[in-house]
């Protein structure tokens, strides 16, 4: 299964992203880089073979050019808090955000399914 994680450069969408590798699955992984940890986990995924996208849902080509192609997603990515940001910030990351990565998995031919 080509699987799909986004947030995969957070704590658990790294750890997430490489225990589904050697479960068998084909990970396409993305996140953004704000800081030194994201970065070092992003680098650490690259180099164990997991394909990384680098970039914010809220571009206008990431969400469709990484849902193509996969069987499934788990969406992990979320402005935190510890941002320091204003609320607006939030609804757009978080809402924005999640709302243009399921259009765009619609737009794959992926559908929501019970486990």
């Amino acid at each position: 299964m080509r699987l799909l994680i986004t947030g995969a450069t957070g704590f658990i969408g790294a750890r997430l992203a490489v225990l589904a590798r050697d479960a068998g699955h084909e990970v396409v992984a993305t996140g953004a880089i704000n800081n030194t940890a994201e970065r070092e986990r992003c680098e650490s995924l690259a180099r164990s073979g997991i394909e990384v996208v680098v970039g914010s849902l809220l571009a206008d080509d990431l969400a469709p050019a990484v849902t193509r192609g996969c069987d499934g997603v788990v969406h992990l990515a979320a402005a935190q808090h510890e941002a320091h940001r204003d609320d607006a910030y939030f609804q757009r990351v978080n809402v924005e955000g999640t709302t243009r990565l399921l259009q765009a998995a619609a737009d794959a031919g992926l559908s929501a399914r019970e486990p």
